[in-house]
């Protein structure tokens, strides 16, 4: 199974529609979304449940990854074996991710197929086999997945960060959770996970490709229909409260240095979104930001260098992150705390702004030719109900941004003393 960093879209398909689009809410909750990609030949679906690891209980921390690695993996009515040659059949590639706020489980397949794989993967999800054998089996798979990650330099370093950003707030438990806290989850504490959260006003399902959506959505329709409704009334997510900046450093038999440093942002609006969005273009999201231009192209200190915006329901965290050898890495922490500061000072140049808006227009028309992008994007905006992303709207909105806003976010926001840094050293250069 992946695990689920929310990360960029990257990725060109008809505009949105009314006509190539549609969306139902069935009386249980669950919404559905289709949208027609006609020279597509296949469908993309993703089945996303608002649970992730920020909903659950600390000491049992990766409740979340943990049951959609069991649920996954067999129903009641079929083994995993007969799973896996059934897709295999259908000539489907399923697979599924955690992130700290959603469990999001995906498949592609053929437009004649899509019926049989929903009906497949509704089993697996709210039909599920959960035994004491499949646990045991799943917590040893997950603690070798944990072990990965202790060997993985990006993933320490966003981990420790996590843990400065926001202290004993839970989005600063790990998506995975710890080898201790994956050998305290039960089969109780898995069922009544998904007796809470996999309930239908907490599923959204959206299947993008080569089928007409009113199509598409009667085809969900007919298998989501029973999914129960919520029940019980679960706690408010709440927004982390800011944290004095903070430094760390590990040590690691590691061969590079490493760096990362990372703030965490209120919750803003998509107007300011946007303009924020710009800011991190300008300052490190591609080949032309200035801190690829001086640190890698005018000084050589590090092969890539790269700064990016991270969303959740109630906050935000932007980050950079870099690797060089071990001698260079103050130099290459001094250079990054400079941009930031001239950023904080003066803001961006007017072809930077011109630069950023046309960057971000042509990535999201671009995206939306991707299936999987486009699905990613329209689940997105149900969940934080917000209008269907449409390249007319974001040129709207862009023509609508002005500097002026993009430079207060950078005074406001780039401000070298706010940023928690943790440091990576290989263990004989400590």
């Amino acid at each position: 199974m992946e695990r689920g960093r929310s990360r960029r879209t990257s990725l060109a398909a008809p505009r949105l529609t009314g006509r190539l689009e549609q969306r139902w809410e069935l009386p249980n909750g669950v919404r559905l979304i289709a949208h027609q990609i006609p020279s597509a030949y296949s469908v993309t679906l993703g089945i996303w449940v608002v649970g992730g690891s920020c909903d659950e209980e600390p000491a049992y921390n990766g409740t979340a990854h943990m049951l959609e690695h069991l649920l996954a993996g067999s129903s009641q009515r079929h083994t995993a074996r007969q799973l896996a040659l059934a897709f295999e059949r259908l000539g489907t590639e399923v697979n599924a991710y955690t992130t700290k706020e959603l469990t999001c489980y995906h498949a592609q397949t053929l437009p004649d197929r899509l019926p049989r794989v929903l009906q497949l993967l509704t089993e697996q999800l709210f039909s599920p086999r959960l035994s004491q054998r499949l646990l045991a089996r799943e917590r040893r798979v997950i603690t070798e997945e944990l072990l990965a990650y202790a060997d993985d330099p990006e993933e320490l370093l966003y981990e420790h960060a996590e843990r400065l950003l926001f202290e004993n707030h839970p989005l600063g438990m790990p998506i995975a959770g710890t080898p201790e806290s994956v050998q305290r989850i039960t089969l109780g504490v898995l069922q009544d996970f998904h007796r809470r959260f996999y309930v239908g006003e907490r599923i959204v399902v959206t299947l993008v490709g080569n089928l007409p959506p009113e199509e598409a959505l009667r085809a969900a329709a007919a298998v989501f229909a029973d999914i129960p409704r919520q029940h019980c009334q679960l706690p408010a997510r709440v927004p982390p409260q800011p944290q004095r900046a903070r430094e760390e450093t590990l040590c690691r038999p590691f061969q590079q240095a490493s760096l990362l440093i990372a703030r965490l942002l209120p919750r803003l609006s998509a107007p300011e979104r946007t303009a924020l969005a710009i800011l991190n273009f300008v300052l490190g999201e591609g080949w032309g930001s200035r801190l690829y231009q001086r640190l890698r192209e005018r000084h050589g200190l590090v092969y890539n260098i790269t700064s990016e915006l991270e969303w959740y329901s109630t906050c935000g965290v932007w980050s950079i992150s870099a690797s060089t050898s071990p001698g260079t890495l103050p130099r290459v922490e001094e250079l990054i705390f400079e941009e930031l500061r001239h950023l904080s000072n003066g803001g961006i140049r007017p072809e930077e702004f011109e630069r950023g808006r046309a960057f971000l227009h042509a990535r999201l028309a671009m995206a939306l030719d991707s299936p999987a992008e486009c699905m990613t994007l329209l689940a997105r905006a149900a969940l934080e109900q917000e209008p269907t992303p449409l390249p007319e709207l974001l040129e709207l909105q862009l023509s609508q941004l002005s500097r002026d806003t993009v430079d207060m976010l950078a005074a406001l926001y780039c401000q070298p003393g706010d940023w928690s840094r943790v440091r990576l050293l290989p263990s004989n250069d400590a």
